[in-house]
C-alpha cells in the first residue's frame, strides 16, 4: 500500500466501523426503550453535540511547513 492510499484506507475503515457501531448502539437503544424514547435519546445527543460545537472555540489549523 502506498503512502497516498493509507489515509484513504484509514478513513474507509473508520467509516465502516462507525456505521457498524451506530447500528449496534441503536439496536441496544431500540430494544429496551422502544422507538419513541430511543429517538428522543438520539435527538438529545445531537442537540448536545451541536451546543458543544457552538460554544467551543474553533481550533486553529497548524500551518503547513514549507508551503508558499
Amino acid at each position: 500500500m502506498t503512502a497516498k492510499q493509507r489515509p484513504a484506507r484509514t478513513r474507509w475503515t473508520a467509516t465502516v466501523g462507525g456505521i457498524f457501531c451506530g447500528g449496534v448502539l441503536s439496536t441496544l437503544l431500540l430494544v429496551p426503550l422502544g422507538t419513541g424514547r430511543a429517538l428522543l435519546v438520539i435527538a438529545a445527543a445531537v442537540l448536545l453535540l451541536a451546543v458543544v460545537g457552538m460554544v467551543a472555540p474553533p481550533r486553529d489549523a497548524d500551518p503547513v511547513p514549507n508551503r508558499t
